[in-house]
């Protein structure tokens, strides 16, 4: 876990809270039923994005079910 907010502190340049690493972290062990360990297969379902072509309707969306997520973890 001390890793994965290291490396997320790094390249948010700070800008990312260790306590909010930190939650996202335990947030994705407890969705796959783990204990502080991810697998890349884990972490890239929980943290990869699709990037959506510019100017596409699937890009508004995209950003809107991330913000929905967001509100309703916090």
């Amino acid at each position: 876990m001390y890793q994965f907010i290291r490396i997320i502190n790094s390249y948010s340049n700070g800008q990312i809270q260790d306590e909010d690493a930190k939650d996202a972290f335990q947030t994705a062990c407890a969705k796959h039923k783990k204990k502080d360990v991810l697998g890349f297969k884990e972490f890239q379902t929980e943290f990869g994005i699709h990037v959506p072509l510019p100017g596409s309707l699937d890009s508004e969306t995209n950003i809107i079910r991330k913000v929905r997520e967001w509100m309703f973890v916090k």
